[in-house]
């Protein structure tokens, strides 16, 4: 997002499916994997490593 003048537009494209996000998010831990994913961040190993309290639910919707 290079503006606040852009947020909307970028919801729109990725609500509608133009965007895919989900080739962003590399890894997803529960957070018990708190230091695996400061380890994976610092390794820059993907671009998004996302920590879950509730792992189960991202299983699912993610």
């Amino acid at each position: 997002m290079a503006g606040l003048d852009r947020f909307d537009m970028a919801m729109h494209l990725i609500a509608s499916g133009s965007i895919r996000t989900d080739p962003l998010l590399a890894h997803a831990v529960p957070l018990s994997g708190l230091d695996e994913a400061m380890t994976l961040t610092r390794n820059q190993a993907g671009v998004k490593v996302l920590v879950l309290p509730h792992f189960g639910v991202c299983e699912s919707e993610c």
